[in-house]
């Protein structure tokens, strides 16, 4: 998700400002919230062609929200997009719990020359050797991404993805792109770009510290013990459950894509098929310790910024739209990833408020924001209102 949003950005504040502006009513019941949060997922998404459907889970404390829109329904299943890549996050940082990886470990140390040729030439340096796996989850190793930026010759990889639907992608072609299209964009830890290359890159690390495939070590490591019995890799393993569910439509940009092969040019970098109540698991374990004992979301947050008023840290983004726009500021803060296809996962621990929703496309981002903040105001009144 980089340069999408970037074309999005101007139109979001303009939109954030304008709801700013709005005082926010609070729904006394919760059959009354269900219905305000529907009723603005409904409003921002009504009458677009490059839309199908889409579905939301809003959790404030114990109280939970569902909500679904156009041919989808609550449980169906959706494309994570790059929320998945928390989920990389999380299994490197199991890895150094057990003591088997160290974030500062070069990562020569686990992926071969070859993988790593051309991938951090910068001005004529190669500074392969001195990437660290802390620079990978960081977004801060120099690498280019493959997904958003386009190479050298003008290749634009979501047009690759768009209209050849049948080329089923290998994590070693994505890195390859790369290889042979793009150029390292900084020295390691001199700068900042959104790179998916570098989630592949932590996705082959898991594979060689492990000697079992992504998939296998995603599944025995998060999934079964979290019962997450409906999410699994798109088009690379199944669900626990054995059962497939309906997948809501796919767009990138206008073109729906939802059962091309193309749309495994994801991998390590978000490609998850998964539920909302699957997401709620994931993150609440994630915030109440069951998947790390020694570290901590708070800890993984960081100021590197990603857009106006979108910070990253380590594999881990902060919401503060405050800084989107000043008649905002005093708006908690949600803490967790977003993807291109207006996916998100993020939770406020003030509010003990759980955001997990999926739009269904690039072109939703801002709808995807700009709902979010709708609950993120209405759980903050609930709150003061509780007070």
């Amino acid at each position: 998700m980089g340069s999408i949003m970037n074309n999005q950005i101007s139109i979001f504040i303009l939109l954030l400002s304008m709801a700013a502006i709005v005082q926010c009513s609070v729904p006394k019941t919760k059959e009354e919230r269900t219905k305000s949060f529907l009723s603005e997922f409904e409003s921002l998404l009504e009458g677009k062609t490059d839309f199908k459907g889409g579905q939301f889970l809003v959790s404030i404390g114990p109280e939970e929200h569902f909500g679904s829109y156009g041919q989808s329904s609550p449980k169906d299943a959706f494309h994570s997009a790059s929320v998945g890549k928390l989920f990389t996050m999380v299994l490197i940082r199991k890895l150094s719990e057990k003591g088997k990886i160290s974030l500062n470990d070069p990562i020569h140390k686990y992926l071969n020359k070859e993988l790593l040729k051309d991938l951090f030439v910068y001005e004529g340096i190669d500074y392969a050797s001195e990437v660290t796996v802390e620079q990978l989850l960081s977004h801060t190793s120099g690498v280019n991404d493959y997904f958003e930026s386009k190479g050298i010759d003008g290749i634009d990889f979501i047009q690759i993805i768009q209209t050849k639907p049948n080329i089923k992608f290998e994590p070693v072609d994505l890195i390859s792109y790369t290889q042979k299209n793009q150029k390292a964009s900084f020295p390691p830890g001199k700068g900042f770009l959104y790179s998916d290359t570098g989630y592949i890159l932590l996705g082959l690390i898991i594979e060689s510290i492990t000697k079992q495939k992504f998939e296998n070590v995603l599944t025995k490591e998060i999934l079964k013990p979290l019962d997450m019995l409906d999410t699994y890799m798109y088009k690379r393993s199944t669900p626990l459950s054995g059962k497939l569910l309906p997948i809501s439509p796919i767009y990138l940009g206008t073109v729906e894509v939802t059962n091309f092969d193309s749309v495994t040019a994801d991998w390590a970098g978000g490609g998850l098929i998964t539920t909302t109540n699957d997401l709620l698991k994931f993150q609440k374990a994630v915030w109440n310790g069951k998947l790390l004992s020694n570290s901590k979301p708070l800890d993984w947050i960081g100021n590197h910024s990603f857009h106006t008023g979108i910070l990253y840290g380590s594999g881990f983004m902060t919401i503060d739209y405050g800084e989107i726009f000043f008649l905002l500021r005093g708006t908690p803060k949600m803490y967790g990833h977003s993807g291109i296809l207006g996916t998100l996962l993020f939770y406020n621990p003030e509010l003990d408020l759980h955001v997990v929703a999926n739009f269904g496309g690039s072109n939703q981002l801002e709808s995807s924001f700009r709902w979010m903040l709708h609950v993120v105001r209405i759980a903050k009144e609930i709150n003061i209102s509780h007070e």
